[in-house]
């Protein structure tokens, strides 16, 4: 799989993301702090918080319209905005970005965000478990569970091995697939002791 798939090349996209760091003055509310299927899935796809609310701010053409953040969210992507100047491929700085969108629920521009961290660090598992989060927050499963299959290729992690199991189980119809997957993540010496608790809790 071509883990740069959907991202928009750089001199299309680095113009969006100043758009956007000029936007978020505008999109200020509190908001509770994003789900992760790995540990504690949330399995009914009911919207957070900071879903919920429609005062959001006019977009900038081409970008779609800004979920709320708090003021301290707000404040902290306008300095790493400011840092991915000077760096614009930085995928630390571009990780940090994107999960302060998946607290806000904000779906597509923690897309945005993920592929382009996954572009500047290909091995690392962690954006590439967040982005099958994101897919799957927003009803893409199919997309999900490629993205969180081809992760497993290259790394046998824990959390994606749970996360990729919840999604067959719950969204998929895989019940199989699913049970093949948390009996490897029991397997794992490495795994940690609660996730591997979880783990045993949806096999039965």
């Amino acid at each position: 799989m071509n883990s740069g798939r959907g991202v928009a090349p750089y001199f299309i996209l680095f113009p969006l993301l100043l758009a956007l760091a000029a936007m978020l003055v505008f999109s200020i509310k509190d908001t509770t702090d994003g789900e992760k299927l790995a540990p504690g899935a949330r399995r009914d796809g009911a919207n957070t918080q900071g879903e919920a609310s429609e005062n959001r701010a006019a977009p900038a053409p081409g970008m779609p319209a800004l979920r709320e953040l708090t003021e301290a969210q707000a404040a902290e992507i306008g300095d790493l905005m400011r840092s991915l100047r000077e760096n614009p491929n930085d995928p630390d700085t571009l990780g940090k970005i994107a999960e302060i969108f998946i607290s806000g629920a904000d779906w597509v521009r923690a897309e945005i965000f993920l592929n382009r961290s996954i572009l500047g660090r290909p091995s690392d598992p962690r954006p590439r478990r967040l982005l099958g989060l994101v897919l799957h927050r927003q009803g893409r499963n199919a997309e999900a569970t490629e993205i969180l299959e081809d992760t497993l290729k290259n790394q046998t992690d824990p959390d994606t091995l749970y996360n990729l199991a919840i999604i067959y189980k719950y969204s998929m119809d895989n019940r199989n697939r699913a049970i093949e997957l948390l009996n490897i993540l029991i397997g794992l010496p490495q795994a940690d002791p609660d996730l591997k608790e979880k783990a045993q809790a949806e096999l039965k």
